[in-house]
This record gives structure tokens, sequence and C-alpha cells, in this order.
């Protein structure tokens, strides 16, 4: 069974105790629909600082792991290295894993605790 990743903006408010407020935005497919190695114009604006965690789903840009300068641009837009940014590996970033997993810290897979809620980042 294939799964085709989509862009998805969605921001989960989850509410912990009466007066704390959690901001979560998972974001996958970043990429442009024009073959390179850039995401999208508007996802470059975000201001990521707003989010208590951003989640990203993968398939950053074409080959997203293929180079490290294209980590390297990826790192400037989301924050990569961030404890509060989680990666996940899309079909478009099989190339080089390393330059990925170097970059953020952690591997291909693993668990986050945040707010009490387990997060499982698995690998595509």
């Amino acid at each position: 069974m294939k799964i085709s990743s989509i862009f998805v903006n969605l921001c989960l408010i989850i509410p912990i105790a009466a007066e704390t407020t959690h901001r979560y935005l998972f974001m996958g497919h970043p990429r442009d629909d024009q073959p390179g190695e850039i995401v999208q114009r508007d996802v470059e604006r975000v201001d990521y600082s707003f989010y208590d965690l951003l989640l990203l789903g993968g398939d950053y840009t074409w080959r997203g792991t293929g180079t490290r300068d294209t980590v390297d641009y990826l790192d400037e837009v989301f924050s990569l290295s961030s404890p509060k940014t989680l990666t996940v590996f899309g079909n478009h970033d099989t190339q080089n894993k390393s330059f990925l997993t170097d970059k953020t810290g952690r591997p291909a897979f693993y668990a986050h605790i945040e707010n009490n809620i387990v997060f499982l980042v698995l690998d595509t």
C-alpha cells in the first residue's frame, strides 16, 4: 500500500490544565511543486517560534537529504537541530539519511515525550 504525503498544515491545541495551552504544528510535504531543493515560499515565511512543537512529516524537497547544503537550508527554515522540532523521513528524503540525523542529533526512529504526550517518530 502506497501512502503519498500531501502538504498539511494542522495546528493541534491541546489543553493540559485549565490555564495551559500548547500549540503543536504538523507539516508534511512542504516542498515546492517545481523540481528543486526548496520548500514552498509560504512555508519559508511561517514564524515557527509561535509553536511549542513542530512536527515535520517528510518530503521536504525533491531530494531532501541529497546534499548537506539542502539539509542546512532546511535547518534555516525549520530549525531542525532544535529540540522542539521532530522530523521524519519521507520517500524523498532517503538519499543520505545521516545528513538529517547528524543535524537533528536523533536516529531515524525514536520516541519523544512532551507535556505528558508520547510522540512516536517512525522511519519512512
